[in-house]
């Protein structure tokens, strides 16, 4: 959750608010749900004066399925592809009557997959001229990596024995982060 205080604002005046927000959703049963509260809880009934969302969803994983949820903020899907969309709406005086909100579901055909990004920075930070330190040569730039793993709950497929459905899994990952591979 989050709030901002925009202030201050003359009387009938307007201001511009751009606001760029990244998050990681969580995945329950294939499907996941994204949603941004436009409509007040309390008080009457808001409008802006122009409204522009811009939404794009990435992913490492194959999306089957993917639904706008509300009907004021008519998306329109810009760009389509398995492991993404980018959406575009713009309108002026727009009501603030229900919340932004999508829904999106994986390809279960293409479940059981581990996805891995690994990085590191080739050119680490440039020291500061007048450091007069001399660098440590035992330090090294830190990397990252991100693993994404979709798995399959089997249970409900139709073709699946129950002695597998029921097995439960253990997975074992190792990943070596000297990168000399």
């Amino acid at each position: 959750m989050f709030s901002a205080h925009i202030v201050p604002i003359p009387a009938y005046g307007t201001k511009r608010i751009k606001i760029e927000y990244h998050e990681t959703l969580p995945v329950e049963n294939l499907e996941s749900y994204f949603a941004v509260p436009l409509h007040p809880d309390a008080y009457q009934a808001q409008m802006a004066a122009h409204l522009s969302i811009n939404f794009e969803l990435h992913s490492p994983h194959t999306l089957s399925d993917y639904q706008v949820m509300g009907q004021t903020s008519p998306l329109k899907i810009t760009e389509r592809g398995p492991h993404g969309v980018k959406t575009a709406f713009e309108g002026d005086h727009v009501l603030f009557e229900e919340d932004f909100a999508v829904r999106y579901a994986f390809d279960e055909a293409r479940t059981d997959a581990l996805e891995v990004l690994a990085y590191r920075n080739p050119h680490p930070q440039q020291l500061d001229a007048a450091d007069t330190a001399a660098p440590p040569s035992n330090v090294i730039e830190p990397g990252f990596f991100e693993a994404s793993a979709l798995i399959a709950s089997h249970a409900n497929a139709p073709t699946a024995p129950s002695a597998v459905s029921a097995a439960p899994r253990t997975l074992l990952i190792l990943f070596d982060t000297s990168l000399s591979m």
